[in-house]
């Protein structure tokens, strides 16, 4: 065994619960994430976007974030 599988292994990363956890971590933030939006969005608040990052808009596609709730 190699040092990086042997440091693979120690972290859990053969292991399937672990990424099924961290599906489930992702699925949390995202729904917070878009609610979040969504508030500032019905409270009349502005959210500005600057730039079109590929990340950003990877983001913002992920959560189905509406193009109206960012300026």
């Amino acid at each position: 065994m190699t040092d990086l599988e042997a440091q693979e292994r120690e972290h859990g990363f053969y292991d399937f619960e672990v990424y099924r956890k961290f599906a489930e971590r992702v699925d949390r933030l995202k729904e917070k994430f878009r609610v979040f939006l969504e508030l500032l969005y019905r409270s009349d608040k502005s959210v500005l976007g600057y730039g079109a990052s590929a990340k950003g808009i990877s983001l913002l596609n992920y959560c189905n974030i509406p193009n109206h709730w960012i300026q």
